[in-house]
C-alpha cells in the first residue's frame, strides 16, 4: 500500500503543510501513518468529543504520544455537547475548527482517513434520503479536503495497519446498529458481499459513473445557459422539457430546493425565493439572484470628501474625476452643501426633485417605478441628504434639482458603488 499511495500523491502533497484530522482509529492512524512518507510538514489535530466516560480522552493520549514518538504537531479540541443532534452539531464544530488551523498555519490540504467502505457506504445512504445526480457521489474531495484512502478497502487499511504494528483505537460505538452506517456496514453490506461477490465492484462503478454524468451535466448546464450579472432570463429555459430540474442543477451552489425551482416559473413580479445563501428575486420575466444580506444598511454621517463604506459598498465623495465605462458619478453643487452630510436608507414618503421636472417634487417610490428599478434594488439604494433631511440626490441615480452642479461652480463628485 505504501508504494502504491507514494506513486498516486507524491505529486499532489509531497512537501506540502498537510493538517490531518484524527480520531486514532484504524483509517486515520494509516493515512497519518502513510502521510510521514510524503512531508514533513504535518499538524494533527484529534477531537475529543467528551464521550465513553473518558474513553475518547484517553484515545487522544494515544495518538498525541505517537505524534510525539514521530515529531509530528499535535493539536486537541475539546467539544462539549449541550442539546441537539449531537452527531450534526460535533461535526459543524470539527469542520469550524479545521477552517481555523487551515488559516491559521497556512494549512495546503486537510485529510480524512475516510476509505473506499465510507465511500461506499455514504453512497447508498444518500440513495437512501432521496439525492439526485448532484448529491449522489458518496464521498468526494472539495476545496481544501482529500480523502486519500478512497482506493483503498477496509481490509487492505487493516491489513497495513497490522503489518506495519501501527496502533490504534476502537471505538464501541461503531458496533451500534441504531445508526444507519453501522447497520449497513456491519449487517446489511456484509450479508450482500457474502451472497453477492461482484457486488462491490458495481456500487464502486455505479459511484464513478455518478460522478463521471454529473461532470458532463455541469459542462452541458455551463454552456446551455449563462447567467450574465446574477440574472437568468426564464423565457429561455421556460420552455425546456424539464425545466425544474434543469434549473435546480444550475442554481445547486445556492442552496435551492426542488419546489423552489417549481413555484419559480408561476410566479408573479416581486415574488422572493431565499436559500441558504441567496435571495432570488421574480422581475418582469428575470431571475435576479443574490447573496443574501444579513445586515440592513444603516444611516452614515459623512463629515468631509472621502471614502465611506455603506452596506456591501464603498461610496467615494470627491474634487476630482475618477469616471470609466462602467462607472459614472453624480455632480453635485458644492456650494449649495454643508457638511456633515448624511447617506441613509430611503423611506416611504421620501421626495425629491427630478431634473427633468425643473423643481417639481415627486415620491422617490414612484420615480422607481417610472424607471423600472427592480424591487430587489430599491431597498438597497441610499439617499445622500443634508442634516435637516433634504434629499441632495438618489446615489447611482440622479441628484435633486436645486443641488445640481452649475457650469461655472465646483463641483463634489458622488461615486455609487466606487
Amino acid at each position: 500500500m505504501r508504494k502504491d499511495f507514494k506513486e498516486r500523491y507524491e505529486t499532489v502533497f509531497g512537501r506540502k503543510r498537510l493538517l490531518l484530522a484524527v480520531s486514532g482509529g484504524m483509517d486515520s492512524m494509516c493515512v497519518l501513518n502513510l502521510s510521514t512518507f510524503l512531508t514533513e510538514n504535518i499538524y494533527v489535530v484529534y477531537f475529543d468529543h467528551s464521550t465513553r466516560e473518558g474513553g475518547s480522552t484517553q484515545d487522544g493520549k494515544m495518538v498525541n504520544q505517537y505524534c510525539f514518538q514521530h515529531g509530528i504537531d499535535f493539536r486537541k479540541e475539546v467539544y462539549n455537547h449541550n442539546s441537539g443532534n449531537f452527531q450534526e452539531q460535533a461535526r459543524n464544530f470539527r469542520y469550524k475548527k479545521l477552517e481555523e488551523y487551515r488559516q491559521k498555519l497556512s494549512i495546503d490540504f486537510i485529510l480524512t482517513g475516510h476509505h473506499q467502505d465510507d465511500h461506499i457506504e455514504s453512497f447508498l445512504m444518500q440513495i437512501m434520503r432521496g439525492s439526485g445526480l448532484n448529491n449522489n457521489q458518496g464521498i468526494t474531495d472539495r476545496d481544501h479536503y482529500h480523502r486519500p484512502m478512497i482506493h483503498y478497502s477496509r481490509k487492505e487499511v487493516q491489513a497495513y495497519v497490522h503489518a506495519q504494528c501501527i496502533p490504534y483505537v476502537e471505538d464501541n460505538s461503531n458496533k451500534d446498529a441504531h445508526y444507519l452506517r453501522n447497520y449497513l456496514r456491519n449487517n446489511f453490506l456484509d450479508t450482500l458481499y457474502k451472497s453477492t461477490p461482484h457486488a462491490r465492484a458495481g456500487l464502486l462503478a455505479s459511484i464513478n459513473n455518478y460522478q463521471s454524468d454529473t461532470e458532463l451535466l455541469e459542462y452541458l448546464l455551463d454552456n446551455s445557459l449563462k447567467i450574465n450579472d446574477n440574472q437568468i432570463k426564464l423565457t429561455d429555459i421556460s420552455r425546456q422539457p424539464f425545466r425544474s430540474r434543469f434549473l435546480y442543477h444550475k442554481l445547486s451552489d445556492s442552496g435551492i430546493t426542488m419546489d423552489q425551482c417549481k413555484n419559480i416559473f408561476t410566479a408573479e413580479t416581486g415574488a422572493v425565493f431565499h436559500t441558504p445563501s441567496h435571495n432570488l428575486y421574480i422581475d418582469r420575466g428575470m431571475l435576479h439572484i443574490l447573496p443574501a444580506v444579513t445586515e440592513e444598511p444603516v444611516s452614515i454621517s459623512i463629515p468631509a470628501i472621502g471614502k465611506y463604506t455603506y452596506g456591501r459598498d464603498t461610496i467615494l465623495i470627491s474634487m476630482d474625476e475618477h469616471n470609466s465605462d462602467d462607472r459614472k458619478g453624480l455632480s453635485i453643487n458644492f456650494e449649495e452643501l454643508k457638511f456633515p452630510l448624511v447617506i441613509r436608507p430611503w423611506k416611504p414618503g421620501d421626495s425629491f426633485k427630478p431634473i427633468k421636472l425643473k423643481g417639481k417634487s415627486t415620491k422617490i417610490k414612484k420615480y422607481f417605478v417610472e424607471h423600472k428599478i427592480p424591487l430587489f434594488h430599491k431597498s438597497s439604494i441610499p439617499i445622500l441628504a443634508t442634516q435637516e433631511d433634504e434629499i441632495v440626490a438618489v446615489l447611482g441615480y440622479e441628484v435633486s434639482y436645486d443641488y445640481k452642479a452649475l457650469e461655472n461652480t465646483a463641483a463634489l463628485i458622488v461615486y455609487y458603488p466606487f
